[in-house]
């Protein structure tokens, strides 16, 4: 409801009841029973008004803290989710640079062990290799999960905003069918 509307809404409640309580009270003077009981009816009608008007200015009021609930709550999950990608892509970076070292010193060793025939240091050499091989799977697998747990927690915050969003809109119907209820539209 805009202010304008709301603030010509509280007049007329405001008018209704001083106009329903002259009413009531000239017909209890006058003994007109009729324009009494009209004047209770205004009245009545002024504070069906009354709280008809508070509970949109409330229903707006949430709708607009739920809409700003819902925009932080968007803002701050793309943060964290390019937060978390930024991570998963410099931790990819990181593993990829230490097994490109790893292979190229496990060629060198490989290389140096073969032009002295050694067979012994050679198993060495490729159980070095093999090591370095399933650490780098090690690290893979953990920045993955990483990166799948960040995109979780965003899912999360995404839910939370659309639950918050859902309960705005249930509270606007609510006001909105009151106003019907009050015939104040």
């Amino acid at each position: 409801m805009k202010a304008d509307d709301t603030a010509g809404q509280a007049r007329k409640g405001l008018f209704d009841s001083v106009t329903g309580k002259a009413k009531e009270m000239f017909g209890a003077i006058s003994g007109n029973s009729s324009l009494t009981s009209e004047g209770q009816l205004q009245q009545r009608q002024a504070q069906d008004r009354k709280e008809a008007n508070s509970t949109q200015s409330l229903a707006d009021a949430q709708a607009d803290e739920a809409a700003q609930d819902l925009a932080q709550a968007r803002n701050e999950g793309a943060q964290r989710r390019t937060g978390a990608e930024r991570q998963a892509a410099g931790r990819t970076s990181e593993v990829r640079a230490e097994q490109q070292t790893e292979r190229q010193q496990a060629e060198q060793q490989q290389r140096q062990e073969t032009s002295a025939g050694q067979a012994g240091e050679q198993f060495h050499a490729d159980a070095q290799v093999r090591a370095a091989a399933a650490e780098r799977v090690d690290k893979e697998a953990s920045a993955t999960r990483y990166a799948e747990q960040a995109a979780g927690k965003h899912e999360r915050v995404e839910a939370d905003a659309d639950h918050a969003e859902a309960q705005s809109v249930q509270a606007r119907r609510e006001a909105e069918k009151l106003t019907r209820k009050e015939g104040l539209e």
